[in-house]
């Protein structure tokens, strides 16, 4: 079977939020109004970090999708991050909002 960034990153974020009924309430309120298993930054630090294989060739994805780099595309988003601790955020979120949205097509 061949690696298929996504569906790992799908499972990866349904195991985290615990309840996928939540990721209904990602697509209107977004990531940053707080859903289990995303909200305490240990938290995000250890899904970024467990994560970053899928998360880097997810983001890759969707940047070529938009016609930018990834750099540009994680600009585009509008959540800067300044430590390793908010790029961690970013990331995680980023995962979550994205996988919401297949989750519910």
């Amino acid at each position: 079977m061949a690696y298929n960034p996504r569906q790992s990153l799908m499972r990866a974020v349904e195991y985290q939020i615990e309840d996928t009924a939540d990721l209904e309430n990602v697509m209107t309120q977004g990531a940053e109004a707080g859903h289990t298993g995303f909200i305490y930054t240990e938290d995000l630090i250890d899904f970024f970090e467990t994560n970053k294989n899928h998360i880097f060739h997810v983001l890759e994805e969707e940047a070529q999708k938009a016609g930018m780099t990834s750099p540009e595309y994680l600009a585009s988003l509008g959540m800067g991050f300044h430590d390793y601790e908010s790029f961690c955020t970013l990331m995680s979120w980023f995962s979550l909002e994205v996988m919401a949205v297949e989750y519910m097509e």
